[in-house]
Formats: structure tokens, C-alpha cells, sequence
């Protein structure tokens, strides 16, 4: 059985390499149903665009569910981006802990960032927040 799961993620990216991403989407759903956290990903990052953020994140919420470290990550940035900074944190120790390199430099790179201060606008008031990215 996991030969034809690996057979369906192979054909998904032959597909995606053809230029054909209806095709790869079909291959990688499979993989998906299957419980393949990678298929998940690439089904994540094959919608990623703000027409479709919604079901880029739910793909990479499922994959890192599922403990793969790549959708924790692309996961944290999608929420770091949103604003939510605490889950995406929360998100990128799970891969540190899990020993994703990415995920361990980029907490140790907010770690050693000095926390700014920002004004709020609303309320002339400052604020301290975290300067968290996610790293490439």
C-alpha cells in the first residue's frame, strides 16, 4: 500500500511539472486521504494564494497534525502573517522541538531580537510585540 501512496505523490509531481496542477491537486488528494502529511503540503502550497489562504492553511494545519514540521512551519508564517502570534510561535517550538533546523533559528533569532515598541494608533499607547518571521 505505501508504494501506491508514494506511486500517487510521483504522479503528482510529474503532473505539477507538466504545468498540469488540476492533475497534481488530484494525485496529492489521494495522498491526502491517506493520511500523507507531505501530499498535504504540497496541496497547501499548490493553493497558497490570497484568493485561496483559507485552504492553504487548513492543508498545513492537517500536515502539521500530522507532525510534519514543514506545514508547522509554512502554518506559523501563514498566522504570523495574520496577526496571531502566539499560535504561530506555538507552532514553530513545536518543529524546534520536533528538530527542524528552520524552526530552532528562527526562535533563536526572535529570541535575540530586542522587542519593539509600536504606537497604537487608536489609542496613542504603545504596545511591545514580538518580531517573529518565519525563515525561507
Amino acid at each position: 500500500m505505501s508504494q501506491d501512496v508514494e506511486a500517487l505523490i510521483d504522479l503528482g509531481f510529474k503532473a505539477y511539472g507538466r504545468g498540469d496542477n488540476t492533475q497534481a491537486a488530484r494525485w496529492w488528494r489521494m495522498a491526502a486521504a491517506q493520511r500523507r502529511s507531505d501530499a498535504m503540503v504540497n496541496l497547501g502550497l499548490l493553493v497558497n494564494n490570497p484568493a485561496d489562504r483559507d485552504e492553504a492553511t487548513q492543508w498545513f494545519f492537517r500536515a502539521a497534525l500530522l507532525g510534519n514540521t514543514d506545514g508547522m512551519l509554512l502554518l506559523s508564517g501563514i498566522l504570523q502573517e495574520q496577526g496571531d502570534h502566539a499560535v504561530a510561535q506555538n507552532w514553530l517550538q513545536k518543529a524546534a522541538d520536533l528538530g527542524d533546523p528552520r524552526a530552532v533559528d528562527a526562535l533563536t533569532r526572535a529570541r535575540n531580537t530586542p522587542r519593539r515598541m509600536e504606537t497604537d494608533p487608536k489609542h496613542g499607547e504603545t504596545d511591545q510585540l514580538d518580531d517573529l518571521t518565519l525563515v525561507d
